[in-house]
């Protein structure tokens, strides 16, 4: 049963006017502005029970003239619940976490811009009673109306097990504990209902998911968050690690994780010997500390692994501020974005180590960071490596560099292989390479040709440009209409989903 707010409501006192009623002067009157719509609950809906704590709260509203409406919220365990939002442009408001096992009210009014108000009903709604989660194996579902769960100690699903985590639900650890994935994880969650792994204190964190021989997991739409490991436990990184195992991740955020510790690989997500699909995922915020960290955000050691149409951004590593990729036979990464990773030494953008084959296609690569060399990106011993169709700019530490590792010997991708891409305003120079010889390195930045759309290029159609992004300072990578770099892709790869030549860079025109 719904009652109608009583704190802040106001009557609106309206005058019925005759049909064609006229002013002395015979004009007719000008309508009054009517109020807005009473506002509608959407999620929570009115008495909606087991919510999860981590639940945002929306709700519709029109208004009769096209006005454009601000909202007032209210929210508390009392019946009239107190204000704890205003002036708020968007009908959404996230409260943050809610306390497990609670009954709530909540109430919206909305106001127009000539000084009407209309004030909704008082909705209500109870959060959900947590699950408590005991050391040990675990299998079986976990169903949003038991969400949280809350981890006690080390789980595992064992050899032979399956479990399934179903949408909008939090699986929180109390305290440093891990996941360890022998048999099978299916973790589906949907856009507007993740699944969150996180820890209850962040400072402490967790150690994360490990994927281990001949597990599989697959993960749609989940947060993996404020992981941290700052000792070798079951392996040497990742807040997601796979071992000789597999994993097909997408629309999900894998962010603000941290590892500790000397020779530790991939911040975010770690693969060794594994397939590994990662696709339409956000890689943000991932830290390594430590000497010889390789892959801030992403870690590939062999295997076979897949990083597509993703954004990763703002990872830090020694090696790899975004990816670090080595030992590969078979690698795609296109359609990425990457951009404001940061490396110690090499690579912020992505390191290319003993990179055998493999190709890197349609990335844009900009404003990334390195202390040595290679701020886009760096590579040692990367010969069969494909470049194409990217976009490297602005870049500090020179768009493309050489370093030397261990033993290996670095050499260049060869300058074939490196080819449609668009170098723009990077410190230091797109390259410091001195393989292979000087005069056929020269090749690169004699612009001598004209590629697809009759823009001036060198012999392997590279472009020296400025991409003309949309608006990078604000984080749009997309392109402006008159970007050179439309239609200035290679012709023999797919065309742009509009039917044209490849645009250069993560995102076509018009996206």
């Amino acid at each position: 049963m719904t009652h109608r707010c009583l704190h802040g409501l106001n009557v609106l006192l309206m005058v019925t006017l005759l049909f064609c009623s006229c002013s002395e002067d015979g004009a007719v009157p000008s309508q009054p502005n009517l109020p807005p719509d009473p506002p509608a609950a959407l999620s929570p809906p009115d008495g909606a029970e087991a919510v999860g704590i981590n639940s945002q709260l929306s709700w519709s509203c029109g208004d009769p003239d096209d006005d454009a409406l601000i909202y007032s919220v209210y929210l508390g365990t009392n019946s009239i619940p107190p204000l704890v939002c205003d002036c708020l442009a968007v009908s959404h408001y996230d409260p943050g976490s809610l306390v497990p096992d609670s009954f709530y009210y909540w109430c919206v009014i909305a106001h127009d811009d000539h000084g009407n108000e209309t004030v909704g009903d008082i909705w209500n709604f109870s959060t959900s009673t947590p699950t408590q989660v005991p050391t040990g194996s675990v299998s079986g579902t976990w169903v949003f109306d038991s969400s949280p769960y809350l981890i006690q100690g080390d789980i595992e699903v064992s050899s032979g097990s399956k479990l399934v985590i179903e949408l909008g639900v939090e699986v929180i650890f109390q305290g440093h504990y891990g996941f360890c994935v022998i048999g099978e994880l299916v973790a589906e969650g949907t856009e507007n209902d993740s699944i969150v792994f996180t820890a209850a204190d962040t400072a402490t964190g967790w150690r994360g998911i490990c994927i281990l021989a001949g597990g599989n997991a697959q993960m749609d739409y989940c947060v993996v968050q404020n992981v941290k490991k700052t000792a070798v436990t079951w392996t040497q990184g990742g807040a997601i690690a796979c071992l000789s195992s597999s994993l097909t991740i997408q629309h999900s955020s894998v962010r603000q994780n941290l590892i500790m510790g000397a020779g530790m690989f991939g911040g975010g997500i770690f693969a060794y010997f594994s397939e590994v699909s990662i696709t339409y995922c956000n890689i943000q915020n991932n830290c390594i500390v430590g000497e010889g960290g390789r892959g801030g955000g992403i870690s590939a050691l062999y295997g076979d692994v897949s990083i597509s149409h993703c954004n990763i951004q703002g990872n830090r590593a020694v090696y790899g501020g975004g990816i670090f990729g080595s030992h590969h036979t078979a690698v795609v990464v296109d359609h990425n974005l990457l951009v404001y990773n940061e490396a110690e030494v090499a690579g912020g953008g992505m390191f290319l180590d003993y990179y055998l084959g493999g190709a890197i296609d349609r990335c844009t690569i900009a404003r990334n960071q390195a202390g040595q060399t290679g701020g886009g990106l760096a590579y040692d011993h990367a010969l069969d490596c494909q470049i194409r169709d990217c976009i490297i700019e602005g870049n500090l530490g020179s768009g493309m560099g050489e370093i030397s590792l261990g033993t290996y010997y670095s050499e260049f991708p060869g300058v074939g292989s490196i080819m449609y891409c668009d170098f723009s305003d990077n410190e230091g120079g797109n390259y410091t390479a001195t393989y292979p010889d000087p005069e056929n390195l020269a090749l690169i930045g004699a612009v001598n040709h004209e590629n697809a759309n009759g823009t001036a290029c060198d012999t392997f159609h590279n472009l020296f440009l400025n991409p003309l992004f949309a608006d990078p300072d604000a984080g749009d990578f997309t392109l402006q209409e008159w970007s050179f770099c439309i239609d200035a892709g290679d012709p023999e790869m797919p065309p742009d989903p509009d039917g044209t030549v490849a645009d250069m860079g993560a995102f076509y025109y018009p996206p």
